[in-house]
C-alpha cells in the first residue's frame, strides 16, 4: 500500500460517518468530475459521504479540488502517486469507513432519485445493482437514451451466471460496482480473500468476477439509477475502439510491467473482453475453484476477434495472428476480419433512427433503447436525464415500485 497523503476538507452534513460512501475516483479534476460530485449534493442526503479520490502524485489537482469544494461536505483524498486502475479504487475504499460503498466515476451522475429506490433494500441486501441510462453524442446535439427496463427488483445468484460468463456473455444485471451499492463487510471479505476487492487490472470487471467467484447473492432494480455520459473516453469503450487516454495508458503501462494479460488464455492481446477474461479466471484461482476457471474457446476467439477487427493503432499488429495460431490450435475456424455483425447491425439501426424526431419513436424507440430526448447542451441533456421521471416500458403493467 503506497503512503498516501489524505486531505479532508469540510466534515459532511452527516459527520463524516454517512451511511453510504459515494467515492469519485478520478486522475485529475475536470468538468465531468465536477458534475457527478454535484449529482451528489443535489440530493442533499445526511446519509451520504462524499469522497473525491484524486489518482496523482500532482499536489496541484488536490489544491484545484480544495478550492473548488471549500466549505462543502466534499472529502478530499489523494494516492500521492498514481495507482493502477483496480489499486486506486481499492485505495479509495479502504480510506472510507461508511456501511455502505458505491462507485461514481466522472462520467457519470447519480438520478434524484438515487436514494429513495436504494433506501427500501438496504435492510435485507448485501449488494444491490441497477440499470443506467445514457447519454450520447450525436450530430447537431446530445441525446437522452433510456434502456428497456420493468421496474422491477429481483433476486439474483451467481450460479446460473457461470455458463454465460465462460461464453464471455456477461449479462446487464450483474453487479459491477459501477452500477451497484455494496455493503463493507462484504467488501472486507472479497480484500480479505483476494488482496484487493477491485480484482488485478480494471475495478468493475474485477469486482464482478470476485462477486462471482465467491458465490455471492445480490439484489437486481431492473431501472436506471445512474446516468452515463462521455462513455467513448471510457476505458472499455476506448479498448474496443483503439483509442488512447491517460486512462488506458496507465493501465496499458501496468499490464506491459507485469507481463501482459496473464490469466487470459492469449495474455499478449489487450483487449476489454481479454481483460474481462483474464479478472474471471484470476477470480476464480484466488478463490480456490480453478475447475471453474474455464472460458469456452469458441466463444473467446468470437468476441476477442470481433474487438479486433474495430480497433486502430492502439495494439500490437501481430495481435491477430496470435488470435489465428491460438484458433488454430482448437480447432476454430475465424470469420471475415470485420465487426461483430449484430454490433454493426445495431450501430447501422441507431444511424438511421438519429434522424428521426424521439417523440414520433414514442414507446416503440424506448423498447429499443433509442433516444427519448436531444438536446443542444451536454448540462441540458443531463439535468433531464437525472431529474425526469421515468416509467417502466418493458412491460404493459407497471410495477408499484415506480408509481
Amino acid at each position: 500500500m503506497p503512503n498516501a497523503k489524505h486531505h479532508t476538507l469540510t466534515i459532511s452534513c452527516s459527520g463524516g460517518h454517512g451511511r453510504i460512501a459515494v467515492i469519485v475516483p478520478a486522475l485529475r479534476v475536470s468538468s465531468g468530475l465536477v458534475l457527478a460530485v454535484d449529482s451528489i449534493l443535489e440530493l442533499k442526503s445526511p446519509d451520504l459521504d462524499i469522497v473525491v479520490s484524486i489518482n496523482s502524485a500532482d499536489d496541484s489537482e488536490v489544491k484545484i479540488a480544495e478550492v473548488l469544494w471549500a466549505g462543502l461536505p466534499v472529502q478530499i483524498i489523494s494516492t500521492g502517486e498514481q495507482l493502477p486502475h483496480a489499486r486506486h479504487w481499492d485505495f479509495a475504499i479502504g480510506r472510507t469507513t461508511s456501511e455502505w460503498v458505491t462507485i461514481l466515476t466522472d462520467r457519470s451522475l447519480l438520478r434524484s432519485c438515487w436514494t429513495e429506490k436504494i433506501s427500501p433494500f438496504t435492510p435485507h441486501s448485501d449488494i444491490i445493482a441497477y440499470k443506467s441510462m445514457g447519454v450520447v453524442k450525436r450530430a447537431g446535439g446530445y441525446q437522452v437514451q433510456l434502456p428497456w427496463f420493468s421496474g422491477s427488483v429481483m433476486d439474483c445468484k451467481s450460479e446460473p451466471l457461470l455458463p454465460s460468463c465462460r461464453k464471455m456473455q456477461f449479462p446487464a444485471n450483474a453487479p459491477y460496482l459501477l452500477n451497484t451499492i455494496v455493503r463493507r463487510s462484504v467488501l472486507d471479505r472479497i480484500r480479505e480473500q483476494f488482496g484487493n476487492a477491485c480484482g488485478d487490472l480494471v475495478g468493475d470487471c474485477g469486482f464482478f468476477a470476485s462477486v462471482i467467484a465467491c458465490d455471492l447473492p445480490w439484489t437486481f432494480i431492473d431501472a436506471p439509477l445512474i446516468v452515463m455520459h462521455s462513455a467513448d473516453n471510457g476505458i472499455g469503450a476506448s479498448l474496443v475502439a483503439g483509442t488512447r487516454t491517460p486512462a488506458i495508458d496507465s493501465l496499458l503501462t501496468l499490464i506491459a510491467t507485469n507481463g501482459g494479460v496473464s490469466q487470459a488464455p492469449i495474455p499478449e492481446i489487450v483487449t476489454n473482453m481479454n481483460i474481462r477474461a483474464h479478472e474471471f479466471i484470476s477470480a476464480f484461482k484466488k478463490a480456490g475453484r480453478e475447475d471453474d476457471a474455464i472460458i469456452d474457446p469458441a466463444s473467446y476467439c468470437a468476441s476477442i476477434h470481433s474487438e479486433l477487427s474495430i480497433q486502430a493503432v492502439t495494439f500490437p499488429s501481430d495481435a491477430m495472428n496470435r488470435l489465428a495460431s491460438f484458433a488454430d490450435s482448437h480447432g476454430i475456424t475465424l470469420g471475415p476480419r470485420h465487426g461483430h455483425p449484430a454490433k454493426s447491425a445495431r450501430r447501422l439501426l441507431r444511424e438511421l433512427l438519429d434522424h428521426v424526431p424521439p417523440d414520433i419513436l414514442g414507446p416503440i424507440g424506448r423498447r429499443l433503447n433509442l433516444p427519448v430526448a436531444r438536446f443542444s447542451s451536454l448540462n441540458n441533456a443531463l439535468q433531464y436525464a437525472a431529474n425526469t421521471k421515468l416509467s417502466p416500458n418493458s412491460v404493459s403493467v407497471e410495477s408499484a415500485f415506480w408509481k
